[in-house]
């Protein structure tokens, strides 16, 4: 495990860019459903008495079930999904993708509790920027475009938690976008990569398949002692996994401060980087970048 603390040189991002504005989570459908999360989620439902930690525990507190249609309900926000590609700062629908001669190498994105923003997870010096200029293709599942979506955090406040049932239909969403992915011809099936920021991280830090080359954690601690089932990493522990957060999170005080690094476990191949002083979007940080552009490669299939 290496963890890199990344001070030199950085600076904080200002308000609406990605510094104190959420923007990234995701999700999943059918017998992921009736397996992993009735386990995550069989603890009932309740507030703690510390008022700090009352405030914080409901970004956490996950329903024992999501009410829907399964497949009817969560296939819009892949019908709406964004689909950046290399060459291109303009997004096409998923049906819209054009034929290519060869597949790309893809990143599943899952954007935050308030939804996509351009400047952190597009091409306006976001996320989508990045990859798609080192060749990926980046689909972003959106999650609002679900008939009954309730918002889940209050931006202003750095509130998250209003509406807990989104974190188990992040989860339906990741499971439901994988599928259509796989069956995509523009998707290099030797290079799937998984990335989320913030709630769209947390939904990646709870993603316990071994379907991709790799998951990045953006904006977000994987530290929830008071919440067990967001506590840690569960993906494999053959998965490689990135994550990047700061030395402090205006979303994440008290019990959530911390880092991914000391839930890493006995993995061996995981890297935490640390950006300087406060913050929470992570897209316009050089370390940033470069740390996933890096992880990207290690971990590619050529």
């Amino acid at each position: 495990m290496i963890s890199v603390n990344v001070s030199e040189g950085a600076n904080e991002l200002p308000d609406g860019t990605g510094g104190s504005v959420d923007t990234a989570m995701g999700a999943a459908i059918g017998p992921y459903r009736k397996s992993r999360l009735e386990r995550h989620n069989a603890t009932a439902l309740r507030w703690f008495g510390s008022a700090v930690v009352s405030v914080l525990s409901i970004f956490f507190v996950a329903g024992a079930s999501v009410a829907g249609n399964g497949a009817a309900e969560v296939a819009p926000t892949w019908v709406e999904a964004r689909v950046f590609l290399p060459g291109s700062a303009v997004p096409v629908k998923p049906v819209s993708v054009p034929a290519r001669d060869r597949p790309l190498p893809t990143v599943l994105y899952l954007h935050g509790c308030s939804g996509f923003d351009y400047s952190h997870d597009g091409t306006m010096g976001g996320w989508a920027q990045t990859l798609t200029a080192a060749g990926y293709a980046v689909a972003m599942p959106t999650s609002f475009a679900r008939e009954v979506r309730p918002q889940n955090c209050d931006t202003a406040t750095h509130t998250g938690g209003l509406a807990m049932e989104a974190m188990d239909m992040r989860l339906e969403e990741l499971e439901y976008a994988l599928a259509q992915l796989r069956t995509a011809s523009w998707v290099d099936q030797r290079n799937l990569f998984l990335m989320g920021h913030s709630e769209g991280g947390i939904t990646v830090a709870r993603w316990g398949g071994g379907e991709f080359n790799g998951h990045i954690i953006s904006g977000w601690t994987c530290t929830a002692p008071p919440r067990p089932e967001f506590d840690g990493v569960q993906a494999p522990l053959t998965t490689p996994l990135l994550a990047i957060s700061f030395e402090s999170d205006p979303w994440f005080p008290g019990p959530y401060a911390g880092s991914c690094a000391t839930k890493f476990g006995t993995r061996k191949d995981t890297r935490q980087v640390i950006l300087p002083g406060s913050g929470h979007g992570t897209a316009s940080y050089p370390q940033a970048r470069t740390a996933v552009l890096q992880f990207l490669r290690d971990h590619a299939v050529r």
